[in-house]
């Protein structure tokens, strides 16, 4: 379940409450945490991929089931 994972920027748990976004490198974070991440051109803090854009945006109307 993605709410207990940690957000890949804070290292919080990710939480049920507001949106979360997957990478297109599969890093999952808080929307706060991701939008500074795109705003500001930085690479994937966890893999260092170069463009982490949005590949999914995961939230209460649009879940996905990740192992």
């Amino acid at each position: 379940d993605a709410a207990f994972k940690p957000c890949m920027v804070c290292t919080e748990s990710l939480g049920v409450d507001g949106d979360i976004y997957m990478t297109q490198c599969s890093h999952l974070a808080h929307e706060f945490c991701f939008s500074e991440i795109v705003e500001k051109q930085y690479p994937c803090p966890a893999c260092d991929h170069q463009s982490p854009l949005p590949l999914v945006l995961v939230s209460a109307d649009n879940p996905i089931c990740l192992k």
